[in-house]
């Protein structure tokens, strides 16, 4: 027997060990009233890390929902988790908050997803990108076959969050990271928090904790998976990251240095190798002036954000597209840079 079947067989025979170990917990007669019961808050004692306990806003019974499908737009192609929201059986939908030590710092915002007829193990699934979006635990795992029912159909309690911040129109994703807690959350506590969260929610609904825990993630919520490896080894039984950011530090630098490749000294205009080769570019009221017919065709295009930003640093004061009201008249227009930290005035 080589190595390979020797790891696939002690594999299979690890996997039927654990099913035979995994008798489910007896439902509870009512599911409405147990699902109700779970309004209580939580207190800071039921969480290892610093907070100030957790409210629940929302318990709630859902009863069982077939497959949809959904209309995946702007992504083509899209995700298969984006296709189809899946079949979901009964279930009590949890949505709550963990309050911050510092009264200045957002709360963590979680949903647990709890089925009537439970397998005895729980799904905790990570974020994307900057994350302040909740990850609710009701969609199908990144890059998951949509053949095959999702994880809170197959009864295991699914659980989500948005990491300690809330996205807002018109402010930068990353500047929760001004607060030191909110910034600390992201990295990596506001994970094992929401774990513990879910932890005494199953407590109180089951009459008992899971008997596995397991987490799943792709890209930043790949991160958040060898993040609690690293952090919270015994937190849980399994962990599957995806694709995981890892290089925090060179991810960045290196989006920085391409923005700095792609843009000229002033930030604004892309750079090419001629002013001509750029078939258009905003006055200064943010219109777009026609292309000549001698333009050449640009290797590099603005982005509109990019549009806007330098209209608005070109702009006079008192115009719509000024990004600075607030100074006295005359000065200068204020703008903000490509880091969310900082201004810059010219």
């Amino acid at each position: 027997m080589d190595m390979r079947t020797g790891v696939l067989a002690a594999a299979i025979a690890l996997g039927a060990c654990s099913s035979a170990s995994l008798t489910p917990p007896s439902p509870i007669a009512d599911a409405g009233a147990a699902c109700a019961s779970l309004n209580a808050p939580i207190p800071a004692a039921a969480i290892a890390l610093p907070t100030r306990g957790a409210v629940i806003e929302s318990a709630t019974l859902h009863g069982p929902s077939a497959e949809t499908a959904t209309d995946p737009l702007p992504f083509v192609p899209p995700p298969p988790e984006a296709v189809i929201v899946p079949a979901m059986p009964e279930h009590c939908r949890v949505v709550g908050r963990i309050e911050p030590v510092d009264p200045k710092a957002p709360p963590i915002r979680f949903q647990v997803n709890l089925p009537s007829q439970w397998n005895g193990r729980s799904l905790q699934l990570g974020g994307g990108g900057f994350n302040g979006v909740l990850v609710t635990g009701l969609a199908l795992p990144p890059d998951a076959r949509i053949d095959l029912p999702g994880p809170l159909a197959r009864g295991f309690v699914t659980v989500g969050t948005d990491s300690g911040h809330q996205n807002a129109q018109g402010v930068a994703l990353q500047a929760f990271a001004l607060n030191d807690e909110a910034l600390e959350n992201f990295a990596h506590a506001a994970y094992k928090k929401v774990r513990d969260v879910s932890v005494e929610l199953m407590r109180r609904r089951y009459g008992q904790g899971p008997r596995k825990l397991y987490f799943m993630g792709s890209s930043e919520g790949g991160r958040e998976g060898l993040t609690m490896a690293q952090r919270y080894p015994k937190d849980f039984d399994g962990i599957f990251s995806r694709v995981p950011v890892i290089h925090w530090t060179g991810l960045q630098a290196a989006g920085t240095r391409m923005g700095e490749t792609q843009m000229d000294r002033d930030g604004c205009r892309p750079r090419t190798s001629s002013s001509s080769e750029l078939r258009s570019w905003p006055n200064a009221t943010g219109s777009m002036r026609s292309p000549t017919a001698s333009s050449a065709t640009p290797r590099l295009v603005a982005a509109p954000w990019i549009w806007r930003r330098c209209a608005a640093r070109t702009a006079p004061r008192g115009t719509a597209a000024c990004r600075t009201r607030s100074s006295a008249p005359g000065a200068p227009c204020t703008r903000r840079t490509t880091s969310p930290l900082r201004s810059q005035t010219e």
